[in-house]
């Protein structure tokens, strides 16, 4: 990659932009958003700790704004760029997302999600992955963008799967979870796979309220589990 191109991508991953997409937004996320973080967390805390390696017994609200404050610290080195899940209407948060493992050189990155267990089902891991689609590989210039997903945990590979997403392969003894070993799936995102998702999205800078006509809109059929 070019000097002029790595500044580019450095600088777009610093910048904050916040998305809506139906009743579905991804945002930065704030310290206000810490009591929110934990509630969810707790709410959730049997999913996340089979597939989430930072979950652990005595997750704290200390723990949250931690959490919260890094997500800062890395967006501005261009290390990882994560987002709340929010409903667009009342920011009610509803999990998060995000792009890590940035390869700037290969413009790679890896997408991770997890939604609040009242909200799974829902579709709403799907609209957030569409989301960061567009905004790693329209906003960032990325190229290729990562999904791996336990082979057991069918929720999340379809969630993949209706993102638009590409299975590549099943790449064995991938993952660690829960100190077991586990098979993972492969799949994979390219700006050409962003031409088939139907489903229009807006980008919003962080001082603008999100549009009325989005409160309005109501969320698109065969949205399903995620």
């Amino acid at each position: 990659m070019t000097t002029t191109a790595s500044k580019l991508l450095k600088s777009k991953l610093e910048e904050p932009i916040h998305s809506a997409n139906g009743f579905i937004g991804i945002r930065s996320f704030c310290l206000d958003d810490a009591p929110l973080l934990f509630s969810a967390v707790h709410e959730s805390a049997r999913q996340l700790r089979r597939f989430m390696t930072w979950y652990r017994p005595g997750y704290s609200l200390k723990d949250s704004r931690a959490f919260i404050a890094q997500c800062r610290v890395d967006r501005e080195k261009g290390k990882q760029y994560v987002f709340a899940i929010v409903d667009a209407r009342n920011e009610t948060l509803l999990g998060s997302i995000g792009l890590n493992r940035i390869d700037r050189t290969n413009l790679v990155a890896n997408i991770g999600y997890w939604v609040r267990r009242t909200w799974t089902r829902r579709g709403v891991a799907t609209a957030a992955t569409r989301l960061i689609a567009e905004f790693g590989l329209n906003e960032l210039g990325l190229q290729r963008l990562e999904i791996l997903v336990p082979h057991h945990n069918v929720a999340s590979r379809r969630v993949a799967e209706k993102a638009g997403a590409r299975l590549e392969g099943v790449l064995r003894k991938r993952l660690v979870l829960a100190e077991k070993i586990h098979d993972a799936r492969l799949y994979s995102l390219i700006p050409g796979d962003l031409t088939s998702l139907p489903t229009p999205h807006i980008f919003i800078k962080p001082e603008a309220k999100i549009p009325s006509a989005i409160a309005r809109r109501k969320m698109k059929p065969g949205h399903g589990r995620g």
